[in-house]
């Protein structure tokens, strides 16, 4: 999300566009983690388990850049 935002803000893109990618990009980059197997921290237990899942720290990322795209829309 970082990196599309600063590649949009380098393109002179609008802070609407800009915010719109990174949102995208926070999006996608949360449903990778659905393949990904835990190794530290709280899923870690679960392991195995966990993938299928996206990681709910990467939701929460994805979320909140999406709600400062979509208010500033």
């Amino acid at each position: 999300a970082a990196q599309a935002l600063e590649r949009a803000a380098a393109r002179g893109d609008s802070l609407t566009a800009a915010a719109t990618a990174a949102a995208r990009a926070a999006s996608d980059g949360a449903e990778v983690t659905k393949d990904l197997e835990p190794k530290i921290g709280r899923a870690s237990w679960i392991a195995e388990r966990a993938r299928g899942n996206i990681d709910a720290g990467a939701y929460a990322v994805a979320v909140i850049a999406a709600a400062i795209a979509a208010t500033i829309s």
